[in-house]
């Protein structure tokens, strides 16, 4: 019979065998901060317009003058 424990511990040594594998895989490399700190502004900018139309959708509402008693 199969015990959580047992799927457990399986499912542990897969994740470490996968996550070696995956690290050897991967360059190290060193990062440049200046292309990073550049790509990062972009992708901001990129959002900011994206979201620009739905900020305006969301507070575009009417003001209606009624008496509050």
């Amino acid at each position: 019979m199969i015990r959580s424990e047992d799927i457990r511990d399986r499912v542990r040594d897969i994740d470490e065998y996968l996550l070696e594998k995956y690290k050897e895989s991967k360059p190290n490399e060193k990062r440049d901060w200046r292309t990073y700190e550049q790509r990062l502004m972009n992708r901001m900018k990129k959002a900011i317009k994206n979201l620009d139309p739905l900020i305006d959708e969301a507070t575009n509402f009417e003001i209606l003058n009624s008496a509050i008693f």
